[in-house]
């Protein structure tokens, strides 16, 4: 049942992940479509740039070699407005048959400076085709070839010219429209990402409250249950002739309400940290009555075997009395949770220059190295049980309150920890300007 649920409320974020990443796919589709078809109209306006180039470039080598022969040549040349021949390949022909055949190296010449006042900086050839020696066509994949223009009237001899590897031409011309695409596409993928890392932290916070209510639930239900079984116990009026056994079941009721009370503070005390700062109420604190006010409570009323040694290095500390007796009792708290049958804690107060030391050791089951960087994050907790449900009761809300009340202090805190050896949290609180 359990895992059908679990698959129900994951299936709107797994919904959602799909339809991002083919929302994605469809989106780099489109822009590389975009650019396939950018490239073939770049193609074709390239294509006609150099047929252009080429009649240019004709014409004017056409010019050179009419100086070439003698002034008695006669130009005229009758056309038929009903010919498809240009009137050009008259002119190139009745030279050839003068005697003064295309150049080549003029040709190439006239064409370098075309294509260099087009901005056509690519490699490129000139291809004189004839009926008689046909010339091959260059294997480059993405050559861009003119219009033959024909230079003999029957169509027997054509010129091209051939952008062998037209690179540089294409990355000039849509260089914009490249960059720009992969801009989109790359600030897509960043929100699709980020809206992945939100789906994620949504899951997170779904497994953290689910825990939470199970750990409220389960830490609220023992001491609800214990008053209304010891209550019931006391109406029924079995004890009222024992005394000392009335008053010791009307004390579990009392210290089961207090656990409850307990409970119930934290959770507030949480809530109004969200909402609003912590107020200090800074006072000079006796430290060696304040710890054994907190240990001797423990002591009480901790079922296993524990044993509290301090070491006061000093005496008094700067703080507010009542968060600082929160923070003890939630570092003593959990030390004593995540123990074996006995615990032995060790309180050590220090200090140096800039800040006054407090030290909560224990050789409880320790940390592992993974979760020492998120031990004080909200909700979280160290140790699972194989049901994949926290190992120890509670909110995981303790060390997060113990860091709150520390950053409050402007303090700073760290652990050292190994996991199935030991665990000591270091406390750092700055000194006054007359402790220093």
């Amino acid at each position: 049942m359990r895992e059908f649920t679990t698959k129900r409320k994951y299936r709107p974020f797994i919904l959602v992940a799909i339809i991002t990443c083919i929302g994605l796919f469809e989106t780099a589709a489109l822009q590389f479509s975009g650019l396939i078809n950018t490239f073939q109209i770049f193609k074709e306006n390239t294509q006609n740039d150099c047929s252009q180039i080429l009649r240019k470039a004709l014409l004017a080598e056409s010019e050179i070699r009419l100086r070439q022969v003698p002034d008695t040549f006669n130009t005229c040349i009758n056309i038929s407005i009903a010919d498809t021949i240009p009137a050009e390949t008259y002119l190139y022909q009745r030279l050839a048959d003068m005697g003064r055949p295309v150049s080549r190296h003029n040709l190439d010449s006239i064409v370098a400076i075309l294509l260099a006042e087009s901005d056509i900086t690519d490699s490129y050839s000139l291809l004189i085709d004839s009926i008689n020696t046909p010339v091959n066509e260059p294997e480059a994949k993405f050559a861009i070839l003119s219009e033959p223009v024909p230079i003999r009237t029957d169509f027997s001899q054509s010129v091209r010219l051939v952008l062998v590897n037209p690179y540089k031409t294409f990355f000039n011309r849509m260089a914009f429209l490249i960059m720009a695409s992969l801009l989109i596409v790359g600030l897509i993928i960043v929100c699709i990402v980020h809206q992945l890392n939100i789906i994620s932290q949504l899951n997170k916070i779904l497994n953290i409250r689910e825990d939470f209510s199970y750990a409220l639930i389960h830490d609220m239900k023992t001491p609800l249950t214990n008053i209304i079984t010891t209550l019931n116990f006391l109406r029924s009026g079995r004890l009222d002739s024992k005394p000392d056994l009335k008053d010791k079941y009307f004390s579990i009721a009392e210290t089961e309400s207090e656990r409850l009370l307990t409970l119930t503070n934290k959770v507030l005390s949480i809530s109004r940290m969200e909402t609003q700062s912590i107020n200090l109420n800074l006072t000079v604190i006796n430290l060696e009555q304040l710890i054994k006010t907190v240990t001797n409570q423990f002591i009480a009323k901790t079922s296993k075997p524990i044993t509290i040694n301090t070491s006061l290095g000093i005496s008094e500390i700067y703080a507010d009395e009542m968060y600082l007796k929160e923070l003890l009792s939630n570092l003593i708290d959990n030390s004593i949770k995540y123990s074996g049958e006995s615990v032995i804690i060790n309180i050590t107060t220090t200090c140096n220059d800039h800040s006054n030391i407090i030290k909560v050791f224990d050789n409880g089951i320790g940390i592992p190295v993974e979760k020492q960087m998120t031990v004080f994050d909200k909700y979280d907790r160290a140790h699972i049980g194989a049901n994949g449900r926290p190992a120890v009761s509670g909110f995981g809300l303790g060390l997060y309150f113990v860091k709150q009340i520390v950053d409050a202090h402007n303090g700073k805190i760290s652990v050292c920890s190994i996991e199935g050896e030991f665990t000591e949290f270091i406390v750092s609180l700055p000194k006054t300007e007359t402790e220093q």
